[in-house]
């Protein structure tokens, strides 16, 4: 797992494994209802920058078909063979479009 490996390194923000856009095509396409991953979607942006027009262009296609992007969730290796029901709750933050989750599994 990516997260496990890199996480709290000075480079996990810089050096990211990300979705090719043609595999976020691809998942879109399956009609999909929520992503998660533990690690980042897109390429990493550099600290402080700004997005600009054509950045993070996975983020864009799945919002822009409003599905739901869920990164960095840790412990996925717990859930090896087991069937389960994730469920994430976003803290409301005021005027952002994004924020921290708590992300629970209910083991079925």
């Amino acid at each position: 797992m990516f997260c496990k490996k890199a996480f709290f390194k000075a480079n996990f923000y810089t050096e990211n494994p990300f979705l090719a856009e043609d595999t976020s095509h691809w998942l879109i396409a399956q009609g999909i209802k929520a992503l998660a991953l533990d690690h980042p979607i897109d390429a990493a942006m550099s600290p402080g920058s700004r997005p600009i027009p054509g950045d993070s262009p996975n983020h864009r296609l799945f919002l822009g078909d409003g599905i739901p992007l869920i990164e960095n969730i840790i412990n996925l290796e717990t859930f090896d063979d087991l069937k389960f029901q994730m469920i994430a709750l976003p803290v409301k933050v005021f005027r952002c479009d994004g924020a921290p989750a708590r992300v629970i599994a209910m083991i079925r």
